[in-house]
């Protein structure tokens, strides 16, 4: 499998079955608390019990770039990518959950 650039910062991964779309750009991405993020890459979720697979919707890896005192250091999460790339209400504003800030993380 590769990975390749496309149209409009989006990339593209390449597999014996084609070429399927990733749903953002690869970087590093802020949570409505402040918190920052390296997204990793995508996967799916497979269901079942390995006669019968099922795939299942398509998700985010990413990783904290800060030592969460809870999950520790570099703590790795796997969200839906409709989770993930949702607008929610806070105090009643509409932010986005996560926000893209660059490629690489802020040097703090």
């Amino acid at each position: 499998m590769a990975i390749q650039s496309g149209a409009q910062g989006t990339e593209q991964v390449h597999s014996t079955s084609g070429a399927e779309q990733l749903p953002f750009r690869l970087g590093v991405y802020e949570h409505f608390t402040g918190n920052q993020y390296q997204v990793d890459g995508f996967g799916r979720l497979v269901f079942g019990d390995g006669e019968q697979e099922n795939v299942g919707e398509q998700v985010v890896v990413y990783h904290a770039l800060f030592t969460s005192p809870r999950y520790g250091e570099q703590a790795v999460w796997i969200r839906p990518v409709d989770n993930f790339t949702e607008e929610i209400v806070i105090d009643g504003r509409t932010v986005q959950r996560f926000r893209y800030v660059g490629e690489h993380p802020s040097d703090e």
